[in-house]
């Protein structure tokens, strides 16, 4: 438990963990990857405003350079409602990979779309390793509460990215307490826990009073 936030319990097994958003997507379908509060008019404000920003960065990103048949991981990916932007987007193949069965039943492949159910989170990402030229990951790293969870996806990030790859990702960056499924995280605090992806601070954006950003980096 953090020292001093008594309503702090996060959960203490990878069941738990696999479990909680499994019964959420089955529970809410397509609503579960945005907060239970909001309306679907909300819902669908948000998606708008991300999309425009995502797609800013996106395409920056691309002028860096990637390679015609780049291969991009989106970690976390839900039912996919990201996975085919990024694909249209950047002209790329998008692998989603996410630990709910509900999500990936959701899930539509098509010719530049993937999707790959990985239900243990401690388990290897499944690409080779330096395979991948971009890995994205919205409002995911911040429910893994459990350092030993969080630890372990940031070293398969470092083992499947390739050397030019990029990172590009949307997390709660407040500076408040944790919750039971939300452990916030400045982007000081990416940057030692990446210190080899030379994260940079993107957009900021606030979503029920808590402060989002996008960060941004890579090995270029």
């Amino acid at each position: 438990m953090a020292p001093g936030h008594d309503s702090y319990s996060p959960d203490k097994s990878v069941a738990d963990h696999t479990m909680y958003w499994q019964k959420r997507a089955e529970e809410q379908g397509k609503r579960c990857v945005v907060h239970c509060s909001h309306s679907q008019e909300d819902a669908d404000r948000e998606e708008h405003i991300l999309s425009n920003h995502f797609g800013l960065a996106l395409r920056g990103l691309k002028i860096g350079g990637f390679p015609p048949d780049a291969q991009v991981l989106d970690f976390g990916c839900g039912w996919g409602r990201w996975t085919r932007f990024i694909a249209d987007a950047i002209d790329a193949h998008v692998t989603g990979v996410d630990i709910a069965p509900a999500h990936i039943e959701k899930a539509n492949p098509s010719m530049n779309t993937s999707f790959v159910l990985r239900e243990d989170p401690l388990s290897p990402l499944p690409f080779k390793d330096h395979s991948l030229d971009l890995i994205f990951t919205c409002t995911v790293l911040q429910h893994q509460v459990r350092s030993d969870i969080l630890g372990y996806t940031l070293d398969e990030f470092d083992r499947v990215l390739k050397k030019t790859g990029s990172l590009m990702m949307f997390e709660a960056t407040a500076n408040i307490p944790p919750k039971k499924h939300i452990h916030f995280r400045t982007l000081e605090d990416y940057q030692k826990l990446i210190p080899w992806a030379f994260l940079r601070s993107g957009w900021k954006h606030v979503i029920r009073g808590e402060e989002h950003s996008i960060i941004l980096g890579g090995r270029k």
